[in-house]
């Protein structure tokens, strides 16, 4: 642990100095300011192409290569010993790294073909060395979600004349198609003066899909309207003919009591009645570029997307008749397992950037049951403003100006709608989902 006490003693003596006399020297500190300026300014911006090369190590290395040669021919010889050891560091640093990645060949695999974003993928690297010679300082770049030149792995050393393999666990940070882009083995060593990169080939990628929120509640079943009158005698739920009569229940209506065998039996009976064999459930899901703020795991879109396959989860998992519109996409789930399994990889394939152009269709909205919303309140939708279409609206809308503080605000919510819920904490996004949709289920 470093002790940092005298360095806070001598900040704290310059900051008071300069709080005890703010106004001893403001033109000392006006004109610090101008000589600053004036030293750093490029006066010839032009000239930076013919310069720009002597910041590079190369440029100094061979600068004192040239002055010990010379001072070996004109001094003395023993100035050609920095020589040969300048010229060996340069030889090292520039020629070996590339004939180290030139007898490598390297593969990367993982353990499955889709995963969910947060949980580990165990990712295999194979790499075979034809050399007789071990390469050192080897690291895997690019591809995993990464800053650029950030190293995915490092490897100390790979055996000459062998096939490695190495293992680690991966967390995908987000959802989408890995690698991301071209993957490379890249090494600097010995000095790190010049960094030769081989390509990695992959076997297969890794599909993330977006994470999903159990939700313990539903809204009401009258606000999930069967989308066509068919009734099932195979489930029981409130409608249709009468199937047949239980015991009451904890949570049971009392609407649902049947009072003449409730008397002959001396308590309680209730009535079981069919149930709707379909209802319809519709989220639109707003992916548009231009109507979503931040970047990353955390920005609206990739929220919005978490949210709408939760919602999309939970009524397919009641066998709801469940789509999703994607701007002029209609994805239909369905009641099957497979629906829910292709919806999900629909939703790893959206851009990350999402979408340019992409046009709300209102073509098959009439009808449905329930229809829930999910975007930034910077959208603008038919659906949102326009509640006169049939069917019960639902808006779910992430407020812009908390995600990022650049954006308006906008006035009234999403369009001059008011937001059946409205989520402005980013760090807290799936928490306060939650509760506010633990809120409307109650309330209806």
């Amino acid at each position: 642990m470093r002790d940092t006490q005298p360095a806070d003693s001598a900040s704290a003596v310059r900051e008071s100095g300069r709080t005890a006399a703010p106004e001893a020297n403001p033109q000392s500190d006006g004109e610090t300011s101008s000589a600053d300026a004036f030293l750093t300014h490029d006066f010839c911006p032009w000239a930076n192409r013919w310069f720009y090369w002597m910041k590079q190590p190369f440029a100094a290395l061979s600068l004192a290569a040239a002055m010990a040669a010379c001072c070996g021919f004109f001094v003395g010889p023993f100035a050609l010993v920095p020589l040969a050891g300048l010229l060996l560091v340069l030889f090292l640093g520039y020629a070996w790294p590339t004939i180290a990645v030139r007898g490598l060949s390297c593969s990367l695999s993982f353990d499955r073909s889709r995963a969910t974003e947060g949980r580990s993928v165990t990712v295999r690297l194979r790499i075979e060395n034809r050399l007789p010679f071990p390469v050192w300082g080897l690291s895997l770049e690019r591809g995993f979600g990464a800053a650029d030149e950030a190293a995915v792995l490092a490897l100390a050393q790979v055996p000459g004349r062998a096939t490695t393999e190495f293992e680690w666990e991966f967390e995908p940070p987000m959802r989408g198609v890995y690698p991301e882009q071209e993957s490379q083995l890249v090494t600097g060593f010995p000095f790190g003066l010049r960094k030769a990169s081989r390509v990695v080939e992959f076997d297969g990628t890794l599909l993330v899909r977006p994470r999903l929120f159990k939700l313990d509640t539903l809204l009401d079943s009258a606000d999930v309207r069967p989308s066509e009158d068919i009734l099932s005698e195979e489930r029981i739920g409130d409608a249709g003919d009468m199937m047949g009569t239980r015991p009451f229940r904890d949570g049971d209506s009392l609407r649902r009591v049947h009072w003449g065998q409730t008397a002959r039996h001396g308590k309680l009976v209730v009535c079981e009645r069919q149930a709707p064999a379909l209802s319809a459930v519709r989220v639109l899901l707003d992916v548009e570029s231009s109507r979503h703020v931040g970047s990353g795991p955390g920005s609206t879109l990739e929220w919005s997307i978490r949210l709408a396959a939760s919602l999309c989860a939970v009524y397919h998992g009641q066998h709801a008749h469940v789509d999703c519109r994607i701007g002029n996409e209609l994805v239909s789930i369905g009641g099957r397992p497979d629906g829910m399994e292709r919806f999900l990889d629909r939703l790893a394939r959206i851009p990350r950037e999402g979408t340019n152009g992409g046009a709300w269709s209102a073509r098959g909205s009439r009808g449905q049951g329930l229809t829930i919303f999910v975007g930034s309140d910077l959208v603008v939708h038919p659906h949102v403003r326009d509640r006169s279409r049939g069917g019960d609206l639902r808006t779910v809308v992430l407020r812009a100006a908390a995600f990022d503080r650049r954006s308006p605000p906008v006035e009234g919510g999403d369009c001059g709608c008011r937001p059946t819920i409205a989520l402005d904490e980013p760090g807290a996004v799936e928490t306060q989902f939650r509760k506010r949709w633990e809120r409307l289920c109650r309330v209806g």
